[in-house]
């Protein structure tokens, strides 16, 4: 079958292949699947080809209107610096989770996507909008307390490690004249022994 090909060649991370495999799928105008056509966008997405990728993920975020096609959708446009859509799909996804009953299972943690978008507009040098949403993210932290990589990534929260290298990023893009001690302070009066000695030793002048 063309998707378990697809399938392996994915797998393996031969992107060039996933596409080349498919191509006449789209050129006879059949009715591409949708797991096929994700695994080709995904291909293109990888080898930084965004132009490809994200027509592919908005179609299928048109058919699935899931959080996780939505994100697909918001990483091609972040990565493309196509900033003012990707701001239109970051509200968008922050809608859906709103929508969803807090016992149905997440498609994926929203504090995650937080720290992608807020990533994608460190890259593009809106450093005033990242630092918005690392400071929602440093409010994730301070109520779970705990930060165990284990115990966030369960939580659907990324590293904290990862969060404060991306602060640094984020600080120097602000500028000398920019403060970073209320937010280091702040996080590390709330949370356990392990993030505190994280930030002391790794990220307090």
């Amino acid at each position: 079958m063309v998707k378990d090909e697809i399938s392996v060649l994915y797998e393996n991370r031969e992107y060039d292949e996933v596409i080349r495999k498919t191509k006449h799928l789209f050129e006879d105008n059949d009715k591409v699947p949708l797991d096929i056509m994700q695994m080709v966008a995904l291909s293109h997405y990888h080898k930084e080809e965004y132009e490809q990728s994200l027509p592919l993920f908005e179609h299928i975020a048109s058919e699935k209107n899931d959080i996780e096609s939505w994100f697909n959708v918001l990483m091609s446009l972040m990565s493309s610096k196509k900033t003012r859509q990707g701001k239109e799909v970051y509200n968008k996804i922050i809608g859906m989770h709103k929508g969803l009953d807090r016992h149905q299972p997440r498609e994926l943690g929203f504090s995650f996507i937080a720290f992608y978008y807020a990533c994608g507009l460190n890259d593009a040098g809106l450093f005033d909008e990242a630092l918005v949403e690392l400071e929602d993210l440093k409010e994730t932290y301070l109520e779970l307390r705990i930060t165990d990589d284990t115990f966030v990534y369960m939580r659907g929260v990324p590293f904290l490690s990862q969060t404060l290298d991306l602060a640094k990023k984020v600080f120097d893009g602000l500028g000398k004249d920019f403060s970073n001690s209320d937010f280091l302070i702040d996080l590390e009066k709330g949370i356990d022994k392990g993030g505190k000695n994280l930030i002391r030793n790794h990220y307090m002048n």
